[in-house]
């Protein structure tokens, strides 16, 4: 029985006969049947309570394998399902309840989220292609890691310095500049419970789920070498 949340209506019942099936390797589905009112005695079935309405829907559910991303399964759910809510809906207000159905799938994927194990894997994977990596660098490469390099040492010496108040005690965060200058410069540190390797994996990663941010418009990763 659910409340299809429109005024003025009664709550709507709803009895399936739902079986699965296996097609193939891959692929499985599912089946609800809407039953009507003939019911078999020996199920026991209750005569409908008053103020319930008797709806039907019909629905099949299709699971299909997919390849494994970063070693965690994965698998493609689609939902196809027709509804009677037995009395005279307007369209414009099935348009509205039909999304908060399909929602069912938005919940599944929540519930099986996976994000933090497939970055937890994809940095495992990243520590271990680097182990033991000494490459070599093209001189621009090597004239850029070389100024960044200067410009931490610069900051260090510089003659005007303020400690700034930061959103989590863990962190400190300072601001420089020159005197008599408008461009400031800034410098945060903190400790990471982790290895070199793991907290550069995790900063390598710019399109990480980890690194999503409600703010995040649009982040592109245009080449990696």
């Amino acid at each position: 029985v659910f409340n299809i949340g429109i005024p003025g209506f009664d709550h709507r019942q709803f009895i399936w006969k739902v079986w699965w099936r296996r097609i193939d390797a891959g692929t499985i589905v599912v089946v609800y049947d809407p039953l009507s009112e003939d019911f078999d005695p020996i199920w026991n079935f209750e005569d409908t309570p008053k103020g319930i309405v008797n709806a039907n829907s019909w629905t099949l559910v299709t699971y299909k394998k997919l390849p494994a991303f970063n070693g965690i399964q994965q698998t493609k759910i689609s939902y196809t399902s027709q509804m009677n809510l037995s009395g005279h809906v307007p369209a414009k207000v099935i348009n509205v309840l039909l999304p908060s159905r399909l929602m069912y799938l938005d919940r599944m994927r929540i519930q099986f989220d996976k994000s933090l194990d497939i970055d937890s894997s994809r940095r495992d994977a990243f520590v271990t292609s680097i182990r033991g990596y000494n490459g070599r660098y093209l001189d621009e490469e090597e004239a850029q890691i070389k100024d960044s390099l200067a410009s931490l040492d610069k900051f260090d010496q510089l003659p005007m310095k303020k400690k700034v108040k930061t959103l989590s005690p863990l962190a400190t965060s300072t601001i420089g500049r020159e005197p008599k200058t408008h461009i400031a410069w800034g410098k945060s540190e903190i400790i990471v419970r982790a290895s070199l390797e793991q907290v550069l994996a995790f900063m390598w990663h710019f399109d990480s789920r980890a690194r999503r941010k409600e703010s995040d418009l649009e982040k592109t990763v245009v080449e990696t070498k």
